[in-house]
């Protein structure tokens, strides 16, 4: 794991610091690391609260009070069954670089007029508008955190409707599955 923008976070010193509100951990990244986050806007930022600490089952799967109560493949949001495009957005919710719609107060899939995060199976601009990736070297690999899905939309597995999961085991290790 990398340190990531320590400066919203400690001091010169390595004091912990009370961090600017914009810059805030429920401004900036909740959105990606936390399961049915709920945000109320205060005077000193945001407060959030939400149903998992990281990301769990219902950020790729949504609701699963059903499945739960049956357990069962029919009764579950499968990514692979959406729309092609539709079915990317899932990773892309996490895995790019944007903000918010309409004021970009958020860098995650946010809708700020109705207070509520991006939705599966909608379209996710709809939350979120992209920040273009930079290239970095000559295989095409960003120069920063969290573009894959931005990386992915320029590539020939777009082009070719191929999933992320298809290659990407999103349930267990990261790295790419057997082929």
């Amino acid at each position: 794991m990398v340190p990531y923008n320590l400066q919203n976070w400690y001091d010169q010193d390595c004091g912990i610091k009370e961090p600017d509100p914009a810059n805030s951990f429920e401004a900036k990244c909740a959105g990606c690391h936390n399961t049915g986050l709920e945000l109320k806007k205060t005077d000193k930022g945001f407060e959030s609260k939400y149903s998992e600490l990281n990301t769990g089952c219902e950020k790729c799967h949504g609701a699963g009070s059903m499945h739960v109560n049956s357990p069962g493949k029919g009764n579950i949001l499968n990514p692979r069954k959406l729309a092609f495009e539709r079915g990317l957005e899932v990773c892309g919710q996490c895995h790019s670089r944007g903000t918010s719609v309409p004021k970009g107060l958020h860098d995650y899939p946010w809708d700020e007029t109705a207070n509520k995060p991006y939705q599966l199976g909608e379209p996710l601009s709809k939350y979120y508008t992209l920040k273009p990736g930079k290239w970095a070297d000559s295989a095409g690999h960003s120069r920063q955190h969290h573009q894959q899905w931005v990386d992915f939309l320029r590539s020939k597995h777009f082009t070719g409707k191929i999933h992320c999961f298809d290659c990407h085991n999103a349930h267990g290790d990261p790295v790419l599955l057997s082929l």
